[in-house]
């Protein structure tokens, strides 16, 4: 697990972890009621096109 306040800097605790530092430092987004009204729209709709594994 990555440490943020340890004072191995992040990029080496990332190599000795075997992960890229940019898999680190992302910091997901919460779904917004308006992209989620329009996933399950979409889906009721039978949109193909949109896919969302998280619903």
């Amino acid at each position: 697990m990555i440490d943020r306040n340890h004072k191995l800097g992040l990029v080496r605790q990332a190599r000795a972890l075997g992960i890229g530092r940019g898999s680190i430092s992302y910091l997901q987004r919460p779904v917004s009621e308006a992209d989620l009204a329009f996933a399950i729209v979409a889906r009721t709709n039978g949109a193909t096109w949109f896919i969302a594994p998280d619903l």
